[in-house]
């Protein structure tokens, strides 16, 4: 008996064959040439074909327990993922108030959990991307770069900030192209370069980018 799963384990050292002759005047008559066990059959308790729990037996009440949870183990997986059915599945959804459910609406229910599984997961994904930018003044220059792709203007992941500035410049009106390549200076020294205490204050170009708002030609 497996003390695990609560159920009685027959193994192969369980099983015994025999034959029956007729005898006249009594009939068939049950007649065992083994009475005591083969001798080989002793090694047949070690071999592959045994399952866990007659292993673990075999070997000794030491590796018993173990035996018995592997075979318990086994059991269960056999149970739940190959012998998953329509019955496990309405006992599934039973808690959800659905007792009785056609197949089709069985797989409209799970194609919507796991789109919305997939959906949370893409989501999850391009927020730990985003959050990973802890410098404020980086994140207002991408902001900034976001709103100008809006208008057709996308920085190319081989642009320096310098050179996409100039470029899209060439696209907006004039004063915002001088404003956006002021802007772009400013972000470069304070990103890249030694800035000036004088001339550059982080927060009032965050402040900047975040106002700019730029007018195509």
């Amino acid at each position: 008996r497996n003390p695990f799963g609560d159920y009685w384990l027959i193994q192969q050292s369980d099983a015994h064959a025999w034959v029956e002759v007729w005898l006249a005047g009594r009939g068939w008559t049950r007649i065992d040439p083994t009475a005591a066990v083969d001798p080989s059959r002793v090694f047949d308790r070690y071999r592959g074909g045994l399952g866990a729990g007659a292993l673990g037996q075999a070997l000794g009440g030491t590796l018993a327990p173990l035996g018995n949870a592997l075979d318990w183990l086994r059991e269960h997986w056999n149970s739940a993922m190959l012998g998953f059915g329509s019955a496990r599945q309405r006992l599934l959804l039973r808690p959800l108030g659905i007792d009785q459910a056609s197949q089709s609406q069985l797989l409209i229910a799970f194609a919507t959990l796991a789109g919305l599984a997939i959906a949370f997961a893409v989501w999850a994904m391009a927020r730990q991307g985003r959050s990973h930018e802890t410098d404020p003044l980086l994140r207002a220059w991408h902001r900034l770069c976001r709103r100008l792709r809006r208008h057709g203007l996308e920085k190319q992941p081989w642009e320096s900030a310098l050179a996409f500035a100039r470029r899209a410049a060439a696209r907006l009106d004039t004063d915002d192209g001088h404003e956006l390549l002021r802007l772009s200076q400013g972000f470069a020294r304070l990103r890249y370069a030694e800035p000036n205490p004088t001339v550059d204050d982080p927060r009032q170009l965050i402040e900047h980018l975040d106002a700019f708002r730029p007018l195509r030609r």
